[in-house]
C-alpha cells in the first residue's frame, strides 16, 4: 500500500556514513532539527548494484528512517531494486522525474551517472517531440502517470518521490492520471 508521496522535499544526501554519525550525535543533544525523517539516498541502477546495497545496509543500522532512490524509468527497474533491498526492512520512496524536455532527458541520460532510460521509453518521448512540444507534454504525463500507477500496483514501495525539476505545475495532472490516490 501506497502510504507517502514527496513532492520535491529537497534531500539531505547521507552519502556518507560520517554524515548521519554526525548528525545523530547533534541530534542527541536536543537540536531536534537536525534531524528530521533521516534517509538512505540510493542509485537503484547502480553496478554493481550489491555494492550499493552494502552502503545502504550501513545507513540502515545507523538508523535511517526510510530510503530514496534516484530516478527510475521503468517498473523492472523499482521491482529489481525493491527485492534488493527487502531483507532492510526500511520503507523505500522510488525517485520519478519526468522530462521537461527531449533536451533535458539527452542530458540526463548522457550526464547522470545511474540514470537508465529504457530505449522504448526513450523512443516513445521522441517519436512524441517530433509531432511537437505539446505532443511530448502529452506523452510525459501519460507515461509518468502509467509509471505510478504500475510501480504501486506491482511493488511493495512505501511512497515515491516526484521531482519535476522546474517542471512542477505538471505534478498535479501525473498524480490524477495515475488513479494512485483512489
Amino acid at each position: 500500500m501506497l502510504t507517502w508521496i514527496c513532492v520535491n522535499i529537497p534531500a539531505i544526501h547521507p552519502s556518507d556514513i560520517k554524515y548521519l554519525r554526525i548528525t545523530r550525535r547533534v541530534a542527541a543533544r536536543g537540536y531536534l532539527g537536525a534531524m528530521q525523517n533521516p534517509r538512505a539516498c540510493a542509485a537503484p541502477n547502480a553496478n554493481p548494484l550489491e555494492a550499493e546495497i552494502l552502503k545502504i545496509e550501513r545507513k540502515v543500522k545507523l538508523g535511517v528512517d526510510f530510503i530514496q532512490t534516484q530516478c527510475v524509468y521503468s517498473v523492472e527497474q523499482a521491482k529489481h531494486f525493491m527485492v534488493a533491498v527487502s531483507y532492510l526492512k526500511t520503507p523505500v520512496l522510488i525517485g520519478i522525474a519526468p522530462f521537461k524536455s527531449q533536451a533535458m532527458m539527452d542530458w540526463m541520460i548522457k550526464f547522470v551517472p545511474g540514470i537508465k532510460v529504457p530505449p522504448e521509453l526513450e523512443q516513445q518521448l521522441r517519436k512524441a517531440r517530433e509531432k511537437g512540444k505539446e505532443a511530448f507534454l502529452e506523452e510525459n504525463i501519460q507515461v509518468f502517470a502509467d509509471l505510478m500507477h504500475d510501480i504501486r500496483k506491482e511493488t511493495n514501495v512505501a511512497g515515491l518521490h516526484l521531482m519535476a525539476v522546474g517542471f512542477e505545475a505538471v505534478l498535479p495532472n501525473i498524480i490524477e492520471k495515475s488513479g494512485i490516490l483512489n
